[in-house]
């Protein structure tokens, strides 16, 4: 047995084990299910204990809990029975007695009302909340709010917290180790991310991030853009009757100050929401560079020092109303603006060497960079409920534009000769995007669903790009560093989807059809490029129940990701003369098949989530560098012919203690691709890993704390040797005024260590290099909830139960 196949027999076993156990727990019951509902609001109550008891002895004969539609389905044995609901601050109610009959399989027990029990509210002690994971065979689901390493964070660093999730040394995010991952806000695109992309996350406070969805194998209900699945943010609005809401202060060093205020208020066929978020950040980042360039007769030594701070003022107002027009039609218009200026000062050191090492140049650069930036959204959405159940109209439209200029001074001292050169960059972008979207959801049968619907997106950005130098008196263009760049694009789509079950197994099928049609204009050099296709992208997913606690998915998709149009432009950045990035006008989609299979398994304390998964992609995407006989080097996308890429990961939650639990998430993934470019081959095969564990502790007189800490193996890309990453934040908080306020400290990157190193060896140089966008940091946050009693938990429940959702 060879080494490689080690990994393999671990994963199955990791696998299989949990899974043989569960399946000889199964047995023959009968189905009930119905609708746990709030009396006073009519809103679904979701994770409602519900118990089955037996009216012959009151034995316990089945229970378990309801959906995020309050919607429930147990197993019991099949007697007459009896049920009894529960959920945290409400009334607990008993329903009427029940007997099935003979050869009934299936019980519908309807709607079930429950009360609040106003006199216990402000006596019961808090003993729950929601999960800060909830697992799901579709989807993960992470509350951020729960963990207390994202406090005062912003959504980057909150994304860079999540298991699956990486952020590189550029704000770049992924998942699973790929970079084609689709970012949405409440389910869409939003303005902010059409146009800088991660830069964009950078603005958005985590205060205002109710939650983050991960979806690695989307149905064809889900645009099929991003080839290993869709992120989704969900930004706070609550539901709830009357005036409630929250207020958020942080303060921390390295600069890092922000105020949030979140309020809602409901009352009738009214529901108002809004929210307002200030910060201030200064974010400074490091980095080196040493490279050998290897000419015909010499080699060129340089070193690289680069020290850079980037951040400002950023403002978000967030508001919209959900309108009530009877108990079948809601109606909601919601905008959001966001103006921000930054300031990001980057200075660079060149050293140059001659072959026996003597230090023969060394040369400064400057760079003051200004940026301002506008992001204006409005969103208006329409949902008809029929009485047949799940029977369901929705109409989506959203507006947006964005405008995002930078302006930077560039000042270039040869300290050696004493010469100076001064440039200035310009770059403005420009966009508008329009999306309308209309799904319908029909029943039939017993347990089946249809689907179907049709979206349309239309995207235009402006790219005025331009570098000048001031020579014998006058600005001039420098080195042909301009372009006028026109990037349009429209994609009609249209899907239809059907589901079923049967008994324990359920099955859903669908087909999409995606047509985009993208041209790319640059006014400068007067040419145009267009791209029109039409595609088409299946998905299907089988899940088998074993019970109510054992459940097994398969499911296949086929996705593509288009390239972003910043990866198309020929010039985005100049503030390093001597390396930096250009996109690839010609650049093309990347198609992807992608299969997975998961099981997930609860118990009393704890759960387990497993999934292996296999993507096979065309047209795979990767930036390479070039390095010219001067030492200058381009970095820049190509498309490789294929891309095979593949992994095992698993979840485990568990409450050690009342006081102590944990969660770990490890990933093990491996990538081959195939390509070359320009005659020079890009082939590339390695295995990597990733693990996470997240530990939490409730300490006595109302103290949390939590430690979390990231680990990434060192592993091989197409042209550079990664080295590995090791981080460690640790945070405390102290709850006080009866709960309503809490004191949070924290420490990002305790150990500063969070720094991504590198080598690049090849024939025609060698290069090694370390970079640091972020520091380690220290954060005081202070938060204040306005009527919010802490012991009732809208969506959560009892510590007992909260790990079955993991």
């Amino acid at each position: 047995m060879n080494c490689s196949t080690i990994p393999a027999l671990l994963i199955l076993l990791l696998f299989v084990s949990p899974f043989s156990k569960s399946y000889s727990q199964s047995n023959e019951k009968i189905q009930i299910t119905g609708k746990i509902i709030d009396g006073g609001t009519d809103i679904p109550l979701e994770y409602a204990s519900i118990s089955a008891y037996s009216i012959n002895d009151s034995t316990i004969i089945g229970g378990g809990i309801s959906n995020e539609k309050g919607d429930f389905s147990i197993d019991a044995k099949s007697a007459p029975f009896y049920l009894e609901i529960r959920f945290l601050g409400y009334l607990s109610k008993n329903t009427k007695a029940f007997s099935p009959g003979e050869n009934q399989k299936r019980v519908n027990a309807g709607e079930i009302i429950l009360n609040e029990d106003s006199e216990s509210l402000e006596e019961v002690e808090v003993i729950g909340e929601k999960s800060q994971m909830q697992l799901k065979l579709d989807k993960r689901i992470f509350n951020v709010g729960k963990d207390l390493s994202n406090t005062g964070a912003n959504a980057v660093e909150i994304l860079d917290n999540i298991p699956s999730v990486e952020v590189d040394q550029e704000g770049g995010v992924s998942l699973r180790g790929s970079e084609n991952v689709r970012i949405l806000i409440d389910g869409k695109p939003s303005a902010m991310l059409g146009m800088s992309g991660s830069d964009a996350l950078l603005l958005l406070q985590g205060d205002m991030i109710e939650r983050v969805e991960v979806v690695t194998n989307p149905s064809s209900r889900y645009e099929a853009e991003g080839d290993v699945g869709i992120i989704n943010i969900i930004l706070k609005k609550n539901k709830k009757q009357g005036i409630n809401g929250a207020v958020t202060a942080t303060t921390g060093f390295p600069h890092n100050h922000s105020l949030g205020v979140n309020l809602n208020y409901r009352k009738g066929k009214f529901n108002l929401f809004g929210g307002y978020s200030v910060n201030y950040r200064k974010s400074p980042g490091t980095g080196y560079l040493y490279q050998e360039v290897y000419n015909a007769n010499t080699t060129e030594i340089s070193e690289q020092i680069r020290d850079r701070t980037r951040g400002g003022l950023g403002n978000t107002f967030q508001f919209g109303t959900d309108f009530y027009l009877n108990d079948k039609n809601t109606l909601t218009v919601s905008g959001t603006i966001r103006p921000a200026g930054r300031n990001n000062e980057t200075n660079l050191r060149y050293l140059d060497f001659n072959e026996a090492g003597d230090l023969v140049q060394e040369v400064t650069r400057d760079d003051n960079e200004t940026e301002t930036k506008r992001d204006y959204e409005a969103n208006l959405n329409y949902v008809k409920t029929f009485k047949k159940e799940e029977q369901k109209f929705t109409f989506d439209a959203q507006w947006s534009i964005s405008n995002d200029l930078e302006e930077s001074d560039v000042i270039e001292k040869n300290l050696n000769t004493g010469s100076e050169t001064e440039q200035r960059v310009s770059n403005l972008e420009g966009g508008q995007n329009w999306l309308f979207q209309s799904d319908y959801v029909q029943p039939f049968a017993k347990n089946g669903k249809f689907e179907t619907g049709v979206r349309t997106t239309i995207r235009t950005v402006n790219n005025d790009y331009k570098v000048e130098q001031f020579n014998n008196g006058e600005w001039q263009v420098f080195g042909g560093f301009q372009d006028d760049f026109i990037y349009q694009e429209n994609i009609f789509a249209a899907y239809a989807m059907a589901g079923n079950k049967n008994g324990k197994l359920s099955y859903q099928g669908g087909i999409r059809a995606e047509y985009t049609d993208i041209t790319l204009t640059s006014e400068s050099e007067e040419s145009s490029n267009k791209k029109q296709y039409l595609n088409w992208f299946p998905s299907a997913h089988l899940s088998y129940e074993f019970n109510d606690k054992n459940s097994l998915q398969l499911s296949y998709s086929y996705r593509v990701s288009r390239p972003h149009y910043r990866s198309l432009l020929p010039f985005s950045n100049y503030s390093d003369s001597r390396n930096f990035y250009r996109g690839n006008p010609d650049l093309d989609p990347t198609f992807t098949n992608s299969i997975e299979m998961g099981y997930l398994k609860y118990w009393e304390t704890g759960s387990f989530f497993s999934s292996l998964y296999y993507r096979y992609s065309t047209g795979a995407v990767d930036r390479v560098v070039f390095v010219d006989s001067t030492g200058n080097s381009v970095r820049f996308p190509i498309n490789l012919s294929t891309e095979s890429s593949g992994g095992y990961e698993a979840t485990v939650s568990q409450n050690i203690f009342k006081w102590w639990k944990f969660n770990f998430n490890v990933n093990l993934f491996w990538f081959t691709r195939d390509g070359d470019y320009e005659g020079q081959s890009f082939e590339a095969s390695t295995f990597r890993w990733t693990f996470r564990l997240n530990s939490q502790w409730k300490l006595p007189k109302d103290f949390n704390a939590q430690a979390n800490w990231r680990f990434r193996s060192p592993y091989t890309d197409t042209q550079s040797d990664l080295l590995a990453l090791n981080v460690l934040d640790l945070s405390i908080s102290k709850d006080f005024l009866k709960k309503k306020a809490t004191l949070t400290f924290s420490v990002q990157d305790v150990f500063n260590s969070r720094k991504w190193r590198g080598v690049i060896d090849n024939e025609d140089f060698y290069r090694e290099y370390e970079y640091q966008w972020r520091v380690r940091q220290y954060l005081l946050s202070f938060t204040y909830r306005i009527n919010q009693n802490p012991n009732k938990k809208s969506g959560g429940r009892p510590d007992g139960d909260d790990m079955m959702d993991f």
